[in-house]
């Protein structure tokens, strides 16, 4: 009895598996031409009918001949493990057939792909694929907005002959997860203190030695000390290696600090442009001569040795591709790891995805003679 009521629901989801996974848009438009013919059926003297039994022919030829010529490969996939929001990801998968017989028409994609992905246009990516052999394909994923996402298997198939139905695909290559990325527009400039105030070392000079017209003096050389300045003349007259000294201008260590914090009632749209706008500013850092030290996503803190570059700005993208909008009575910065870190910076700029939170946030953050740069969360 319980196997019978389940039937109809069994049923279902078969032919609702078939509808969106085995047949194509022309597959699907030919179903909907068959019904509309079907009304044909009532005479067999109708015109109609005949088209009625034309199309469910070539429906019945096609499901067999996909049937028959399904293809059975593994796949080898290459598919980057990040990718950022709006742009266009594409992956590469070497296909093996493991039949004897040919395979036409190939295609690579995936079913059931979640909502956050664009669909794109099915395409044959390898048309002839002969017995045991192998070929070279591509696939494209449109990501619309930024997060993780578990990707379902990649499957291949084949359209052959009409271009109605799909063969094979029901096993899959797993993929995993990708991330995507906050996409975001580089700002023209960014307000950094050049040189002075606090050192990227937590010191009060924004200089240290280096090799700039400022001479300061000289010392003896460290052994194993490499990238230094010797002085000739002083290690001929004092007979031991002596390291002529400068002084030079260095990027200030600059802080990066999201705070998520926003009304239940503000639209999405408004905290994704807030994360943009973060995104676009710890890549406007280095551009302007800054040193990224530390980045603060609500409770997520990351610290970075200076001159880290580009190493730095993926960390802060890996984080905002990630995070949540906060209850607004929440305080997401009451750890000890992002007012540590603060001993190493000279400027801290403060993204708010609400303008009416930053307030106080940005007066502990200047504490201590800090530059507080505060940007608006619209878009960047």
């Amino acid at each position: 009895m319980l196997a019978l009521l389940r039937l109809p629901k069994v049923v279902y989801d078969y032919f609702q598996r078939q509808w969106r996974n085995e047949l194509t848009v022309c597959g699907k438009a030919l179903v909907w031409c068959i019904a509309l013919s079907g009304i044909g059926t009532v005479s067999v003297q109708m015109p109609l009918y005949q088209a009625f039994c034309a199309l469910v022919m070539l429906l019945a030829v096609a499901s067999g001949a996909c049937s028959l010529l399904r293809p059975k490969v593994t796949m080898d996939v290459l598919l980057p493990e990040r990718a950022t929001a709006g742009s266009p990801v594409v992956g590469r998968a070497t296909l093996t057939n493991r039949r004897r017989v040919p395979a036409f028409d190939v295609c690579v994609g995936f079913y059931d792909l979640p909502n956050e992905f664009a669909p794109t246009a099915e395409t044959v990516a390898v048309p002839y694929l002969p017995g045991k052999g192998t070929a070279e394909a591509s696939f494209t994923l449109r990501p619309r907005w930024r997060g993780r996402y578990e990707l379902p298997p990649l499957r291949a198939w084949s359209t052959f002959p009409f271009h109605i139905g799909r063969g094979g695909g029901r096993t899959g290559q797993a993929i995993g997860s990708l991330l995507v990325r906050p996409r975001f527009h580089p700002l023209d400039r960014l307000p950094l203190p050049a040189g002075g105030g606090r050192g990227g070392n937590g010191g009060e000079s924004g200089q240290r030695e280096g090799h700039s017209a400022e001479y300061l003096g000289n010392r003896d050389l460290v052994p194993g000390e490499l990238g230094v300045r010797l002085d000739a003349r002083a290690w001929a007259r004092t007979g031991r290696p002596v390291v002529r000294q400068y002084r030079e201008e260095r990027p200030a260590g600059v802080a990066v600090v999201f705070d998520p914090r926003c009304s239940p009632d503000a639209p999405p749209e408004r905290f994704e442009a807030a994360v943009s706008r973060a995104a676009a500013v710890c890549e406007a850092v280095g551009r302007n001569g800054g040193d990224l030290v530390l980045f603060a996503a609500g409770a997520e803190v990351c610290r970075f040795r200076g001159g880290t570059g580009r190493a730095a700005l993926e960390t802060a993208l890996d984080a905002l591709a990630v995070v949540e909008p906060a209850d607004p009575r929440s305080d997401p910065f009451a750890g000890p790891a992002l007012w540590a870190g603060l001993d190493e910076v000279a400027a801290v700029a403060l993204i708010a995805s609400d303008d009416a939170a930053p307030g106080a946030l940005a007066a502990r953050l200047g504490a201590g003679g800090r530059t507080v740069i505060s940007t608006p969360g619209g878009p960047a």
